[in-house]
C-alpha cells in the first residue's frame, strides 16, 4: 500500500549541540521542488546544510548538500521507500554545533530527525475508483441513494431536470451491482478510472 502525506509535518533532534530540523512536505512533482526547498531554507535560515530526498512514483532524487556522501540524502530516501511513502519530500536542515559526529552518528541523526517528521505526519491512501455517469428517474435516484448509503460510493448530482443527472465514484463491483437495480428508464455509463486519496486514521 502506498501512502501520501496530506500536510506538512516537522521533527528535530539535537546531538552534541548540532541541531537537525526535518521538514516533510506533500510533493506533487519536480515542478514544486524549488518552492518547497526554499520554504525549508526560510524556516531554518541559518542552517549550514540542507540535504533532501524526494519521491514521486518512479521519480526519485537525493542530495547531501555538502554532508559526507551517504550521510543524509540516500538514507532518507530509503526511509521513505521502506515506509511505503510516495509523493513526499524531506529536507533536513543541519546546524553545526562545533563537534564532528562521525559518519555513523551523523547518518543516525539525519534519519532520526526525518523519522520524527514522518511520525508526526498525516497520511492518505491512494485509491483508484471507477467513475460513472447516471441519468436516473426520480424513483431510481431515491433507490440509488438508499443503496449507496449501505455501500461505499460518492454520488454528486449535477442536474435535476426531467431526470436526475449525477456522477458516481465507487469501486467497480458496487457500480455493477447498482446498475442491475436500475429500471429501463435510467442509464449508467462507466467513464473510466479516477484516482482519489482516502484519509487514513
Amino acid at each position: 500500500m502506498k501512502v501520501v502525506p496530506l500536510a506538512e509535518s516537522y521533527g528535530s533532534v539535537e546531538i552534541l549541540n548540532s541541531k537537525f530540523q526535518a521538514y516533510l512536505f506533500p510533493f506533487s512533482g519536480e515542478g514544486c521542488f524549488a518552492e518547497l526547498y526554499q520554504k525549508a531554507k526560510s524556516l531554518s535560515p541559518k542552517a549550514d546544510h540542507y540535504p533532501y530526498s524526494y519521491i514521486f512514483g518512479e521519480v526519485i532524487k537525493s542530495f547531501d548538500d555538502g554532508e559526507p556522501g551517504g550521510a543524509a540524502g540516500r538514507p532518507i530516501l530509503s526511509l521513505l521507500q521502506s515506509r511505503g511513502i510516495d509523493r513526499a519530500m524531506v529536507v533536513v536542515a543541519r546546524y553545526f554545533g562545533g563537534s564532528k559526529l562521525g559518519l555513523p552518528r551523523l547518518r543516525k541523526a539525519f534519519l532520526s530527525a526525518a523519522e520524527n517528521a514522518i511520525g508526526n505526519g498525516k497520511y492518505g491512501e491512494v485509491v483508484e475508483l471507477t467513475k460513472a455517469e447516471l441519468d436516473l428517474s426520480y424513483h431510481d435516484f431515491e433507490e440509488a441513494r438508499k443503496f449507496l448509503s449501505r455501500r461505499h460510493g460518492k454520488l454528486e448530482v449535477s442536474d435535476f431536470g426531467e431526470k436526475v443527472r449525477a456522477i458516481l465514484l465507487s469501486d467497480d463491483k458496487i457500480i455493477d451491482d447498482l446498475s442491475e437495480t436500475l429500471s429501463k428508464e435510467s442509464s449508467l455509463t462507466k467513464i473510466g478510472l479516477v484516482e482519489t486519496i482516502k484519509e487514513l486514521d
